[in-house]
């Protein structure tokens, strides 16, 4: 069960258009982007089920920011869903991380 998409405080496009040199300012703090309540409900349910639970909080923030844009690529598409671009990126992540070694 892959854990919530942190969720950015702002419109990520909107913010990006408005604040062209200066895409930190489109950032949220994690604590209130990947609130502790929800990533430990997204737990508690993949125990419940049996699932294993994978946390993709590390995969958008640092430790002080979620930015709408990771590397090189705008990664939100609105403030909870990530472009495709960007999802692409994290196919080599995401198969790591399920150890997967083919296709």
């Amino acid at each position: 069960m892959l854990g919530e998409v942190p969720r950015l405080d702002v419109d990520p496009p909107k913010c990006l258009m408005a604040n062209a040199f200066d895409a930190l300012a489109c950032a949220t703090h994690p604590s209130a982007a990947a609130s502790a309540d929800d990533q430990q409900a997204v737990l508690e349910a993949a125990k419940q089920s049996g699932a294993a639970y994978l946390n993709v909080t590390p995969w958008l923030c640092t430790a002080d920011i979620c930015p709408a844009i990771v590397g090189v690529n705008i990664a939100y598409r609105d403030r909870t869903h990530l472009t495709t671009t960007f999802t692409m990126t994290l196919v080599p992540v995401l198969k790591e991380a399920l150890n997967i070694r083919h296709a």
